[in-house]
């Protein structure tokens, strides 16, 4: 589970740093009581997915106390607010520690905890299979997993111990070698390894195959041991870059972002910058320079689509029933941050599938089905959109009358499960909301239903969505929230009204460490009295350098960048975007 566990530690902090935001607005109403409950909610169906009790089990303590304040159960008594409080603050100490645990084992612990485990007989050996794969080429292995989906192809590990005479084990192991690639798409093997012993040849295959015909060929004379076993994407991947485990920081963590650069690029820039500044009207300019940019802190899709078919199968497995998945992607590339939202959304998709829709072997049979389920997630690129695809091949999602299915299954609270266990990854009426609201409200897509002939989602998202930190503050005096950019906001100022002075233009002037900065009235109202204005930032451009004021400062967060407005997961709308270059 390398990439969902990756991702789990980078996305739980902002989740819980957002659910301590919103605890002191539960007594307001449902609204923030349901924000609240969807924070919880996906921390701990991921780390029960992940197997990760310690977070796990206390998570799901604050579920069930939100869970009773949504259902009317619980009154928002300060004194039960003030215990939930004390809770998610011993889940983020609690938090802390297992992160500390995890990040400090080492990578062959890391595979053996993910479950990578290939049954072995007696005297034949599967252990020189890492080394192999994490000699290769990566971009090798990504092209080879690619063409392997396309063909629909099982991928396998093959181990054959050879009983033959010294002097004939490398002609015979070349034998072996040419037949497997004849019948089968080889990505490495032992054959020319001077680490693997003569009597063993090992190998990585992906065929059309199954695993019976493929003994069949290589069952030949001087085989004395034969084994061939179905393997994951997502294993094979897993165990490749065990070496090195990447974990990225949250936007608001990130101090420095480095962004390489070949010359040609470099000009780039520095043209369309030139050309920007000297007032030219191309939109293609800043396109192309956002392009650019936007590569710093990019993340694989296809690394996220792979590591739900892990996900797929063992949900599968804790149910009794069998999957498949096809998955086929692109040489896409999305933001880490965004990677990590869809890893939730596609995660809560793909348990849904198999809890809800996928049937058990003998149900399916009884239809006319194949034991096994069908899984398939698709990812391409198309006019400007990212669109994935999540289809199974399972019973259907049937409503009374002629409801609209997708705002039914997305209401909050909606389940098709009678009960559910404690730490069950889904069916406790949270989940697909979840989706609706991180791909609609925060990445400013859409998600769309198609029930025929097979149950599909579709999640279309921009092709390049820019994150950005911002600070949230509300405009004195009528208190309307926007959005300032973080990288421009140096220190927050509590103004003294003996520090103001007139313009002559009319505005003021504000002395701060030393400086006379221009003061800037957030929303550009006009103030013709400074006793009025208590609060402001110090806002750093570049060109320019003053004061913005302000309200309060409600929150820092990370958002999705829209060309007018920002949405706010902490205040849970959209929000004007305060423009850093006002005064350029």
């Amino acid at each position: 589970m390398e990439h969902l566990e990756v991702m789990f530690w980078r996305d739980s902090h902002q989740l819980l740093e957002s659910l301590r935001q919103v605890l002191p607005r539960l007594a307001t109403g449902r609204e923030a009581v349901d924000q609240a409950f969807r924070y919880i909610h996906s921390i701990r169906s991921q780390a029960s997915h992940l197997q990760l009790q310690a977070i796990a089990e206390p998570a799901a303590d604050i579920e069930d106390d939100l869970n009773a304040l949504r259902v009317g159960q619980q009154a928002p008594a300060p004194e039960f607010l003030q215990s939930l409080e004390q809770s998610v603050a011993d889940l983020q100490a609690r938090f802390v520690t297992a992160r500390q645990l995890a990040e400090g084992s080492a990578a062959a612990d890391s595979i053996q905890a993910a479950g990578y485990q290939v049954q072995e007989q007696k005297g034949l050996s599967f252990t020189g299979i890492p080394a192999l794969l994490q000699g290769g080429d990566p971009e090798a292995l990504q092209l080879w997993l690619q063409d392997a989906r396309m063909r629909n192809d099982n991928l396998y590990c093959i181990a054959v111990a050879l009983h033959e005479d010294p002097s004939f084990l490398a002609q015979r192991r070349y034998l072996l070698l040419h037949k497997l690639e004849q019948a089968t798409a080889v990505l490495v093997h032992s054959a020319e390894s001077a680490d693997s012993p003569a009597e063993l040849l090992l190998a990585v295959v992906a065929s059309g195959l199954s695993a019976d015909r493929i003994e069949q060929l290589l069952n030949t004379s001087g085989v004395q041991q034969l084994q061939v076993r179905a393997v994951e994407a997502a294993y094979l991947k897993k165990i490749a870059t065990a070496h090195g485990r990447y974990r990225a920081g949250l936007l608001g963590k990130v101090d420095r972002v480095t962004l390489t650069l070949d010359q040609r690029e470099y000009e780039r820039i520095l043209l369309g910058a030139a050309r920007l500044a000297a007032g030219t009207e191309n939109p293609g300019i800043a396109a192309d320079l956002l392009q650019l940019a936007s590569r710093a802190g990019s993340h694989p899709l296809g690394d996220v689509l792979d590591s739900m078919e892990e996900a797929a199968v063992q949900a599968a497995r804790e149910q009794g029933k069998r999957v498949r998945c096809r998955i086929q992607y692109g040489d896409l590339q999305v933001p880490s941050s965004v990677a990590g939202v869809l890893s939730e959304a596609l995660l809560h998709l793909v348990r849904n599938a198999v809890d809800h829709g996928i049937e058990l072997p003998a149900d399916r049979t009884r239809v006319g089905k194949s034991e096994t389920g069908e899984l398939v997630l698709l990812a391409h690129e198309n006019d400007g959109k990212i669109i994935l695809s999540v289809e199974d091949d399972g019973r259907g999602i049937h409503l009374p009358g002629q409801e609209d299915a997708l705002a039914t299954i997305t209401r909050p609270g909606f389940t098709t499960r009678a009960k559910s266990g404690r730490l069950d990854s889904s069916g406790r009426g949270v989940g697909l909301d979840i989706v609706r609201h991180s791909i609609e409200r925060l990445l400013h897509g859409e998600l769309r239903l198609i029930r025929e002939p097979r149950t599909r989602f579709l999640l279309e998202i921009p092709s390049r969505p820019v994150l950005l930190s911002v600070v949230v503050v509300r405009r004195f005096p009528d208190n309307e929230a926007w959005a300032v950019p973080g990288w421009c906001v140096y220190e927050r100022i509590q103004l003294h009204q003996s520090r103001f002075a007139a313009a002559s233009s009319g505005g003021w002037y504000y002395h701060h460490n030393g400086a006379a900065c221009e003061v800037d009235i957030l929303g550009g109202a006009q103030q013709s009295d400074s006793s009025s204005l208590q609060e402001g930032l110090l806002i750093r451009t570049g060109l320019w350098t003053g004061i913005l004021a302000c309200g309060e400062a409600v929150a820092e967060e990370a958002v999705v960048l829209h060309p007018k407005q920002v949405y706010s997961e902490v205040l849970q709308r959209q929000l004007p975007l305060w423009d850093p270059w006002l005064h350029h």
